[in-house]
């Protein structure tokens, strides 16, 4: 669960992810980080769940995608 204590540590979350987002220019990503840090400096915690998991979704798939990429050049 989220708490108000935790949103300085969220928002540093947020920043690197929205780095890395915009590097691989992953566009759907960036606009859920957004969306999420919208929420965090509202404090409001009811959607952050949703956000979260729909980026992690994403990570995921990414991380899938290169493995795969990674395996068939060796």
């Amino acid at each position: 669960m989220i708490a108000v204590k935790d949103c300085p540590q969220i928002a540093r979350a947020i920043s690197q992810m929205k780095v890395s987002s915009n590097y691989i220019r992953a566009t759907i990503i960036e606009q859920n980080i957004e969306n999420l840090e919208q929420l965090i400096y509202k404090q409001e915690f009811i959607h952050t769940a949703s956000l979260l998991s729909n980026i992690e979704g994403y990570v995921n798939s990414i991380q899938a995608f290169l493995s795969r990429k990674q395996q068939t050049s060796l």
